[in-house]
C-alpha cells in the first residue's frame, strides 16, 4: 500500500474525471447505503467492493469527510502505522492498493464505512468507482449497467 498526500489524492481524481463524483462518463447509479443502521453488512460489502474495484488494477481509496460520526482513531492510526504511515489522515487522505492488496484494501474500506467517513474509491483500469458520503448516500460508477448491477443490488437489499 502506498499512501497519497492531499495533493496527490486531488490530482489522482482530477486526472480521471470519468470516475469522479461529478463525472459524466460511464453508467452511474445513486444508492442509499445507510451503513449506520447496517453495521453487520459492512465487512461483506467492503470485501465485495474491494474485489469489484480492484480485480484489474490499482485502487485508490481517499477520505473526503471524517470527524462527523464516532471514530476509533487509535484503531485507524495503528492500522496505518502497521503499513508504515505516520502522517495524519488530513495530510495524506489517499490510499493506493495494487491488485494483489485486496485484503488491506478491504480493511481500509471496512474502517471508513464503519466510521461513517466520506470515501471515494476508484480503479482506472476497470473504469469502476464508488463514492459514499458520511450519511451513506452513495454513487456507483462503472462502464455499463451490467457491470454495476451486482454492487447496486448488494446495497439495496
Amino acid at each position: 500500500m502506498r499512501v497519497l498526500d492531499a495533493e496527490e489524492t486531488r490530482w489522482w481524481w482530477e486526472a480521471r474525471p470519468g470516475l469522479g463524483r461529478e463525472g459524466d462518463l460511464g453508467v452511474r447509479a445513486r444508492v442509499d447505503a445507510n451503513f449506520e443502521s447496517r453495521q453487520m453488512m459492512i465487512l461483506g460489502f467492503a470485501s465485495t467492493l474491494a474485489y469489484w474495484l480492484g480485480g484489474q488494477g490499482k485502487v485508490v481509496v481517499s477520505v473526503f469527510e471524517c470527524g462527523i460520526w464516532m471514530e476509533n482513531w487509535e484503531l485507524f492510526n495503528a492500522w496505518r502505522k502497521a503499513h508504515g504511515e505516520m502522517r495524519s489522515l488530513e495530510e495524506a487522505p489517499g490510499h493506493e492498493f495494487t491488485a494483489e492488496e485486496i485484503e488491506p484494501c478491504t480493511s481500509m474500506l471496512q474502517l471508513g464505512l464503519s466510521f461513517g467517513w466520506g470515501l471515494s474509491c476508484g480503479c482506472e483500469e476497470s473504469g469502476r468507482a464508488f463514492h459514499v458520503n458520511h450519511d451513506g448516500h452513495g454513487l456507483v460508477v462503472g462502464p455499463d449497467a451490467g457491470d454495476i448491477g451486482p454492487i447496486v443490488e448488494t446495497l439495496v437489499r
